[in-house]
């Protein structure tokens, strides 16, 4: 997949600040990002998710082979998680752990910066809107409906019951959305999905 600059948003909301767009990044296949408040400069990368599991995915970076798959959590995805397979994001800065690249931050990488105070939970701080994402529009088609039949004693992950067929879906508490909790006997609707390692609840809602 090969980076194309123009198709990255100009703006980015990051740590309650906003960073801009100011050209290209100083390693190969990233693109640098200013914040003007504090001066720092962020080299972020565009990927493609190639690998989900249940906490995180991981993307290859668009015009840099020698970078290995990147590790983002689900959780990082500003609010609206859970990443898919397939999907383009734009990813960083990187931190070069021994096991690996692992992002500290992602955006989808056509979401739009908003500054109406609320949108997407993040607070409002001295009566001015803070800049944050549009989430991602939920699918209403192919969602299954479900009841929460087991959850772990840490409360991070649990299981999910597909009402019409029995059928057992994993479910991690980052795809919980819209107040829905992972609570024995809760009635949930979700978006089917699979990997690897078995079948996955996500998008997870009340019913």
């Amino acid at each position: 997949m090969k980076q194309n600059t123009n198709n990255l948003p100009k703006r980015l909301p990051f740590q309650n600040n906003v960073i801009n767009q100011a050209g290209p990044g100083r390693a190969a296949g990233s693109t640098n990002y200013v914040n003007h408040v504090t001066g720092e400069g962020l080299d972020l990368f565009q990927g493609q998710v190639v690998q989900v599991g249940p906490i995180f995915a991981l993307l290859t970076i668009a015009g840099n082979e020698a970078l290995s798959k990147v590790r983002v959590d689900h959780a990082l995805l500003n609010g609206s998680g859970p990443i898919l397979l397939g999907d383009t994001l734009i990813v960083g800065p990187l931190d070069f752990l021994a096991t690996g690249p692992r992002a500290r931050a992602a955006w989808p990488s056509r979401a739009e910066v908003q500054h109406r105070p609320g949108t997407c939970g993040v607070q409002p701080r001295g009566g001015t809107a803070i800049p944050t994402y549009r989430q991602r529009p939920v699918s209403k088609l192919h969602r299954n409906r479900g009841t929460v039949t087991r959850v772990a004693p840490t409360g991070a992950f649990g299981q999910v019951t597909d009402q019409r067929n029995g059928a057992q879906y994993f479910v991690h508490h980052s795809a919980l959305q819209r107040g829905a909790m992972l609570r024995i006997g809760a009635r949930v609707s979700y978006t089917p999905a699979r990997n690897p390692q078995g079948l996955l609840a996500l998008q997870v809602q009340p019913a």
